[in-house]
């Protein structure tokens, strides 16, 4: 294990410490991004099936899942691509992130909406 894993999942452990600490904001903000997408592939009232009460279990939810991608994107960004530009692995690692928290939100949205 290089001093670069231990760094990305200390980030992890902070990260969902810390957005527990703050209430599932980091979620919110995750789930608040990803809405035109909810928005694009459900329809334009798609929000409209999730019960007004579900918004916050949903960002605690994307808040405590989220962080996993910080290490998932640090082994796929900075060790398989390791012999890539380093603008590649940047966004690499950012996509690993985008994509993790959208797939997210796509889950959380279908598990809270009615039916």
């Amino acid at each position: 294990m290089t001093r670069g894993f231990w760094f990305a999942l200390g980030a992890a452990l902070l990260s969902a410490v810390g957005g527990m600490m703050l209430l599932g904001l980091p979620g919110a903000l995750i789930f608040a991004v990803a809405t035109p997408v909810i928005t694009l592939l459900f329809g334009a009232g798609a929000l409209d099936a999730l019960p007004a009460d579900s918004y916050w279990p949903i960002a605690i939810f994307i808040t405590l899942l989220w962080p996993p991608s910080i290490v998932a994107g640090y082994l796929l960004a900075y060790r398989r691509l390791a012999g890539a530009t380093a603008m590649r692995r940047h966004a690499s690692f950012v996509a690993v992130l985008a994509v993790w928290g959208l797939v997210l939100s796509v889950a959380m949205f279908l598990l809270g909406r009615k039916t």
